[in-house]
């Protein structure tokens, strides 16, 4: 499947519902926000949405580095420090990649979808290549 844009998909989450930025919460976990500079249109991204980032043990998040490199950011991050779950998208993403089984990890549901779409099959640069 061709990339799909997490500023496109917040676009049309607003337009679909009738929601503005503020009421859109995004959850990543802190590493994925401190590379949110390297997404497909990080200022959008941060502008649509309140970003909600899950501290990851021992990793330090770069508030200001965030702010300094994606400037719509700033006010928009809300740090969430809460118990380890020993999970993360990468790894679910590296899993389906290797065909090894979500279940336990994720929703049937979710799992389902994800079999279903041939999500994560690939994992794609940021300029859509893919990558091995």
């Amino acid at each position: 499947p061709a990339p799909q844009y997490t500023a496109d998909t917040l676009a049309l989450l607003q337009q679909e519902y009738g929601l503005d930025a503020d009421s859109l919460f995004f959850i990543l976990g802190s590493d994925l926000l401190a590379k949110l500079h390297t997404w497909h249109r990080p200022d959008q991204v941060a502008a649509g949405c309140r970003l909600v980032a899950i501290q990851r043990p021992g990793y330090a998040l770069d508030l200001d580095g965030v702010y300094s490199r994606v400037p719509q950011s700033r006010g928009r991050i809300h740090v969430v420090n809460m118990p380890a779950l020993g999970v993360s998208s990468s790894l679910l993403r590296q899993m389906v990649r290797e065909g090894r089984s979500l279940r336990y990890w994720v929703p049937e549901a979710v799992a389902a979808i994800i079999a279903e779409k041939g999500l994560y099959r690939v994992e794609h640069s940021s300029d859509g290549a893919e990558v091995h």
